[in-house]
């Protein structure tokens, strides 16, 4: 798993969310701890005001991890979203691809008829050669026996 992509999506703000809400719930365990110490004291003040405190931070930590949560669902789905659409685009590019290719390949059949009238059947000569040979040098196969030719 490639956890690179995770930093850039919101992932690590999802799991700061998450891990805040959970320690949030711890500290309300430590409030409760508190309260049934005063509890078993029987200092009412102080147990009413560590049971308000205890409400908070446990309200407080499952709505943060209640979001962080939703969040990861929500980013997840539109990654594997993205990654279907992505997906279905290459498919896409590779049909039309495919599909150019097959249209090519009816015409690559015929090319052998024009090569005579292009070049004389010889092989393939690049421009850059052709520049470079000499003008009495032959081009073609069948241009041994023939004087160079010009084109007009």
């Amino acid at each position: 798993m490639d956890f690179s992509t995770f930093s850039g999506r919101g992932y690590v703000l999802i799991g700061g969310l998450i891990l805040v809400g959970a320690g949030l719930l711890v500290l309300s365990l430590i409030v409760n701890a508190r309260v049934a110490h005063n509890v078993r004291h029987d200092i009412r003040h102080r147990e009413k005001l560590l049971e308000y405190y205890r409400n908070i931070f446990s309200q407080l930590g499952v709505i943060l991890i209640g979001i962080g949560v939703s969040l990861f669902i929500f980013f997840f789905q539109q990654n594997y979203q993205d990654q279907r659409k992505r997906e279905t685009e290459v498919q896409l590019v590779l049909a039309k691809l495919a599909a150019r290719i097959a249209r090519g390949a009816a015409v690559v059949e015929y090319l052998g008829e024009f090569d005579a009238l292009l070049d004389d059947g010889g092989p393939y000569i690049s421009p850059e050669l052709v520049e470079r040979m000499p003008r009495s040098a032959p081009t073609g196969r069948n241009s041994a026996s023939k004087s160079p030719r010009s084109f007009w």
